[in-house]
């Protein structure tokens, strides 16, 4: 048995029992910590699972307060830290052992800690621990130098231990003292490997690795060496080896030229005493005839966008305030199984390099992430797994540079379109007209007849076909009227061309509304409704007549100065109108304006109701007079001659045989035998001519072009030159 306190550990050199060491000080005369702290000379060493350097050893005068007093202030110990099982983290015994091995511990935090010691196994440079083999070890509050036992088994084994604390705070407070072990006598052989896993890479001519053969154990080592793989040849079939000595043999990976992808091998070496071991070899052959780019050219076929720039051979992405950049790759040719590779480096702080993919150009889809610090060196990044097809790649973000691009194939198109810029309306009305644009570039080098198609909620509402030429952008704009009503689609456009090729814009979401449209030159019928109204109405300057199945409250609707009167009153062929501020659902008005508009009406807030819905409603009757409006045109010749319109200047005309109205105007009649004499607005005469004259037209509700000569009568047939008066003005005819 070898009991090993670890204050004697500088003296014993014979029984070299050493803990790894978390700094790389050297605290004991003639140890040295591993560079890569890993290991403290050839006896303990770290199994960092998924972390690494997770124990950290104190001794002599460092941190020598934590020590319990029982041992003294150069007492040394080891120390672990919270999670460590979890995380597979192991202080391995780099000796074979058998029977009990003691370990003595001590715990100063206030609840109880855990150790725990394994088995574990060695296959050439590789160390696993055993499964199911660990036991736990509940080390008591306040307990100082407690001793417990492992059974390592009657045959040779490696021993860990896994020093677990509950927390970060009580870390230091858990101690593995000392161990004690009985090594197990080494009698044969035992073969040992620098290096179990060969990594050629991506290789254009032959390559080769040496490996040292060592015996660690005694007598003479003799190993069989052969490989699965004739692309990796072995430079000796065996090797003999005395005890403490080496020898070395290389793998080469004979580059095949025609062998494009990866390759690997087992390199098996089978040994006169103990398990054979195995070295893996991999290499890979890159196609010379894949994508390059280091930026030392004219980047052909990139797009660089904003914050982005191509300086000293290297693609960078740097931050500008309020501005987000991109970088695009030209369109590669991708098959499965192919991947491409780049170099990264971050510049400033804390960034995250967004890498996306897109087979159109207008829909683009995350393949990748790099989340990065300011870097010193290059790191490589593999794009792989993909689907065949021919994709483009985009970089975003900021504040990192990239270079040395190799991988899947240049693509070269017959068709070749890309969209650079989309307009598409996110909301709307039913029954208006909207446009939509898309800009697209031609990039094969010839004319292209493209088609744009609008989708909404998955279906074509409008299409627009169009010639791009040659190496040109274009804009397509796509006029739609939506006919029904939707809530939050998506709504994209696709453009079409060549050999059934496709692009397609980034998806939006469109809501459309309802909206009722009334025109004048149609007849309209009306149910209840609640919404949006648009009226296509003339509006001449001067006076018109209008009826409407709707209340308007706000008459600026119809233009500057807009009034409105209704019939109040009649009396012997003498019309009362009288003005209102807001116009009364089913109700005829005339409806003065001073600038004439065709532009539609739109009213917002409408209510339609059924009982005031039909046309018949749509009328005011005083003194036996009528003010009727009408929904629908009537035609020349429909028309009753008793009948009266408004003219221009707002004198009341009889309607002529040829008269006609539109929808949404209105007109007078009279008691039987009446005829009309004036029409007086808040009581002040329209004229003065006192009887009303016969119109051959009563168009639009208003009796727009009538001619009259200088003393008031109306002038029909053949005119002669001379001075006239039309809609109240003096004109010449010549």
């Amino acid at each position: 048995m070898k009991k090993i306190n670890f204050f004697f550990a500088l003296l014993l050199t014979f029984m070299t029992t050493q803990l790894w060491a978390e700094s790389t000080t050297d605290y004991f005369t003639g140890y040295t910590v591993s560079s890569d702290k890993t290991s403290l000379g050839e006896v303990w060493f770290i199994h960092p699972g998924t972390e690494n350097a997770n124990y950290a050893l104190f001794g002599s005068n460092k941190d020598y307060n934590y020590v319990s007093s029982a041992y003294g202030n150069d007492e040394n110990y080891v120390t672990g830290y919270s999670g460590n099982y979890n995380k597979n983290v192991w202080l391995v015994l780099n000796k074979q052992v058998s029977g009990t091995v003691t370990f003595r511990s001590s715990n100063s935090a206030s609840g109880a800690q855990t150790i725990y010691v394994t088995k574990f196994t060695k296959s050439g440079n590789t160390w696993s621990p055993v499964a199911g083999a660990a036991q736990s070890y509940s080390i008591a509050s306040r307990a100082s130098g407690k001793s417990n036992t492992f059974d390592a088994g009657t045959d040779a084994t490696y021993i860990a231990f896994c020093i677990d604390a509950s927390s970060s705070s009580n870390a230091s407070k858990l101690k593995l003292l000392d161990v004690t072990y009985t090594e197990v006598a080494i009698t044969e052989p035992v073969m040992d490997l620098d290096i179990t896993d060969v990594k050629f890479g991506k290789v254009n001519e032959d390559a080769s690795k040496t490996i040292t053969v060592s015996n660690k154990g005694v007598g003479t080592l003799t190993a069989t060496i052969s490989s699965d793989n004739d692309m990796f040849e072995v430079s000796k079939s065996s090797v003999s080896v005395d005890a403490g000595e080496s020898e070395t043999f290389d793998i080469t990976f004979k580059y095949d030229a025609e062998a494009y992808g990866g390759h690997s091998a087992n390199i098996t070496l089978t040994p006169n005493a103990g398990d054979a071991q195995v070295v893996k070899a991999s290499a890979a052959i890159e196609d010379p005839t894949v994508w390059k780019e280091d930026f030392s050219g004219n980047a052909d076929g990139w797009e660089v966008g904003n914050n982005w720039s191509i300086t000293d051979n290297i693609a960078k992405a740097k931050y500008v305030y309020g501005s987000t950049g991109y970088l695009i790759t030209p369109k590669l040719q991708v098959k499965t199984g192919e991947v491409l590779d780049f170099d990264y480096r971050g510049t400033e702080g804390n960034t995250t390099i967004k890498i996306e993919m897109s087979k159109d150009e207008g829909n683009w889809t995350q393949c990748g992430s790099i989340s990065v610090n300011s870097m010193s060196e290059f790191e490589t990044y593999t794009i792989k797994d993909l689907e065949t097809g021919v994709y483009r790649f985009r970089f975003t973000n900021n504040d990192y540079e990239l270079d040395n691009f190799r991988g899947f194939h240049l693509a070269t198109l017959e068709h070749d379109m890309a969209i650079t810029d989309s307009n598409i309306p996110t909301s709307g009305d039913t029954n208006d007209e909207y446009t939509a644009t898309v800009t697209v570039q031609e990039k094969a080098g010839k004319d292209e007849t493209v088609t744009a198609r609008l989708y909404i909620d998955g279906a074509v509402v409008a299409e627009q076909e169009q010639t791009v030429a040659a190496n040109e952008t274009a804009t397509i704009q796509i006029s739609f009227t939506p006919t029904e009503p939707v809530s939050y689609k998506k709504a994209y456009i696709e453009v079409s061309y060549g050999d059934n090729s496709t692009v397609k814009t980034d998806e939006t979401t469109i809501s459309i509304n309802t909206m009722l449209v009334i025109d004048e030159a149609t007849a309209n019928t009306f149910e209840t409704y609640s919404g949006k109204v648009k009226l296509n109405y003339t509006v001449y300057d001067g006076w018109n007549t209008i009826a409407l199945p709707f209340m308007v409250n706000d008459l600026s609707v119809f233009g500057t100065g807009a009034k409105v009167y209704a019939l109040t009153g009649y009396n012997d062929g003498n019309l009362q109108l009288t003005s209102a501020t807001s116009m009364a659902s089913a109700t005829p008005y005339v409806l003065y304006v001073e600038t004439a508009t065709t532009e539609p009406i739109v009213f917002n807030n409408v209510s339609i109701y059924s009982a005031t819905a039909a046309e018949s409603e749509s009328r005011t009757a005083q003194g036996g007079a009528t003010f009727q409006g009408t929904y629908k045109p009537i035609e020349a010749g429909s028309m009753n001659i008793t009948w009266y319109g408004v003219t221009g200047e707002g004198k009341i005309m009889k309607a002529g045989s040829g008269a006609s109205i539109k929808a949404m105007h209105a007109y007078f009649t009279l008691p039987e035998g009446d005829e009309a004499k004036t029409i007086a607005y808040d009581g002040i005469v329209a004229g003065d001519d006192g009887t009303a004259t016969a119109i051959n037209a009563l168009i639009n509700g208003n009796s727009q072009g009538e001619l009259y000569d200088l003393s008031g009568r109306r002038v029909e047939g053949n005119v002669k030159a001379g001075i006239y008066v039309r809609n109240g003005k003096k004109i010449v005819i010549k």
